[in-house]
């Protein structure tokens, strides 16, 4: 008997109390405790009164459905146990606990499409520790196999790599390079993720850990000037005191960061860089010529026959992060006549990994025009990218890879006249027929401002989309020519825009066009007042001299690489004078 009351008691005091929250979890736990107790089958299936020949065995079935019973009963929250107080075998507790809390099929179809979305979207947060994200997602997992949803561990373990901040892509790379996500196991991953972010704890521990070696002073309670025994002259602020001798500690540990940033980083200029350099006093530190200089990635060449400006280290950086540094180079960033819309009948891919493409390649448009373009059209559709998006992404790369030397050259002049360019395509957008604007400004050579951007409205005609070009063009000339002014640089005359559609010409100085272009927006009429105020002259240029061709379509080899050497965009050993 004391064995039973043993028995007893150790499985009351194993009970779950469900309080109305996880239905899922409380319902497995309780299934291991009836198996544990040979009552499972009871609760299922519930028990059949049997032949009276059978009597004993009716009398042990209603035992143990009572035993069953208390232990539904003791199991639930008071709240809820006056749902199941009429129930009188444990079938007909479980059952009302089952439909209530867990629904019909219908319901659980519901709850499992809801979770299927929380398990898509699911990412890491910046801050978040790798055991609190792969909670959150061992969370939702569980919960979708407790409705049946069947999902392996491949399914999970490719979801966890495609989620993870930016500080674990290393990882990902190497771990997807030397395992084989088939059969690679979710516990696994949890215990690398885990091993190298505490790597990564202990490494920022150590940097944020600052260390000052002691000086020995003569004097540790004076203010202003002083000597140290090793001859050095130093002057103090007076805004302290130091109390006591100090001279047993080894080091200390500055608490105030703002007076320490400065010794952690130097404050080095260029000419202590290349004292460094030259001395060889620091390890690995590249050569550094008076020419040399980088800026926020930009490398800057200067001589005396002009400047080169380029990114090929931020280029070559962006192929490596997509491994594409080896890939088959392409001639030009996009197809001839190649057109982009949002479904094209591909499947989707990463969005995150689409617009981490696009975001590095818009940075790289700083110094390169000629991928203008191109970056523009794919950049549209960030939202929802298919394959078809990504490929078209990634044959920019492959023009990259064939010329990351490529930068801007600008050679020296004495004649310092803004120059514009304006063109536009027609309707070359086909989600929602909006033509493309593009429009390039030189100042003696080379470009120093470009656009590539799709029109606001949708244009009627070609001349339209032309002459819409032409006033977005007549804006920037304005500004240009008063940030010149500025800087002592005024513009004599009228800046010449460059456009090869003579009918847009005709608009903006002849009246009788007035009347085919009354539904053009008031706005763009802008460009009249300013060519008749001599500010703005439009001139007329052939379709093969046309540079900003460039920025509104895809060309063919040939072309692209013209129009390409006439924006001053080249390499630095090939460089040579733009100026016509």
């Amino acid at each position: 008997m004391a064995a039973r009351g043993n028995s007893v008691n150790f499985s009351q005091s194993l009970i779950p109390i469900f309080k109305d929250e996880n239905f899922e979890f409380w319902s497995i736990k309780m299934k291991t405790l009836f198996k544990s107790q040979d009552l499972w089958e009871l609760v299922e299936n519930g028990y059949a009164d049997p032949d009276e020949e059978n009597n004993n065995r009716l009398k042990e079935n209603k035992k143990k459905d009572n035993k069953a019973l208390l232990f539904i009963q003791q199991a639930v929250h008071e709240t809820i146990f006056s749902r199941i107080a009429a129930a009188t075998t444990s079938k007909e507790a479980w059952e009302i606990l089952h439909k209530e809390f867990q629904g019909s099929s219908k319901v659980i179809t519901v709850k499992l499409q809801s979770l299927r979305r929380d398990f898509e979207t699911l990412f890491m947060r910046n801050n978040e520790s790798v055991q609190d994200f792969l909670s959150r997602v061992t969370a939702i997992v569980s919960q979708m196999k407790s409705y049946g949803e069947q999902i392996t561990d491949e399914i999970v373990v490719a979801k966890v790599l495609r989620s993870l901040t930016p500080t674990f892509d290393h990882v990902v790379a190497a771990i997807e390079e030397s395992k084989d996500l088939s059969v690679y196991a979710f516990d696994e991953l949890m215990g690398s993720l885990q091993a190298h972010e505490a790597r990564l704890n202990r490494s920022l521990e150590t940097k944020n850990e600052e260390k000052a070696f002691q000086v020995r002073e003569e004097s540790s309670n004076q203010r202003g000037r002083g000597h140290s025994r090793g001859g050095f002259r130093g002057r103090s602020r007076g805004r302290g005191r130091f109390f006591g001798s100090y001279h047993g500690v080894q080091c200390y540990k500055e608490k105030n960061e703002t007076s320490l940033w400065h010794l952690r980083y130097g404050h080095l200029n260029i000419n202590g860089l290349k004292l460094l350099s030259q001395n060889e006093m620091v390890l690995g530190l590249p050569k550094i010529e008076s020419i040399d200089m980088y800026f926020l990635g930009l490398e800057v060449k200067q001589g005396k026959d002009g400047i080169f400006i380029s990114q090929k280290k931020y280029a070559t950086d962006l192929l490596k992060k997509f491994n594409m540094l080896n890939c088959k180079v392409a001639a030009t960033p996009m197809n001839v006549n190649e057109k982009l819309k949002i479904e094209d009948g591909t499947q989707s891919t990463d969005g995150r990994f689409f617009r981490s493409l696009v975001g590095g390649l818009i940075y790289l448009t700083h110094t390169r025009p000629d991928i203008a373009f191109s970056v523009g059209v794919v950049s549209r559709f960030m939202h929802n990218p298919t394959a078809h998006h990504l490929g078209a992404a990634k044959r920019i790369l492959r023009y990259i890879a064939g010329t990351r030397d490529f930068g801007l050259w600008y050679s020296q002049v004495s004649n310092f006249r803004l120059v514009g360019f304006s063109d536009s395509d027609w309707a070359g957008c086909l989600d929602d027929r909006r033509s493309t604007s593009g429009s390039i400004f030189n100042l003696g050579s080379g470009a120093i401002t470009w656009t590539s951007k799709r029109q606001a409205t949708v244009a009627l005609s070609s001349s339209e989309a032309e002459y819409i070009a032409a006033t977005s063009s007549a804006c920037q000339a304005v500004w240009l020519r008063k940030l010149l002014a500025d800087l002592l640089q005024d513009q004599k005359g009228a800046t010449e825009i460059f456009c090869d559609n003579a009918s847009a010409i005709a608009m903006t100085k002849n009246p009788v066009y007035h009347g085919r272009s009354k539904h053009i927006d008031i706005r763009h009429h802008f460009i009249r007042e300013l060519v008749a105020n001599e500010v703005i002259s439009l001139k007329f240029c052939g379709t093969n001299e046309q540079v900003a061709d460039i920025l509104t379509k895809s060309l063919p080899r040939e072309k692209h690489v013209y129009f390409r050497s006439r924006l001053g965009v080249c390499k630095f050993e090939s460089r040579g004078s733009v100026e016509e």
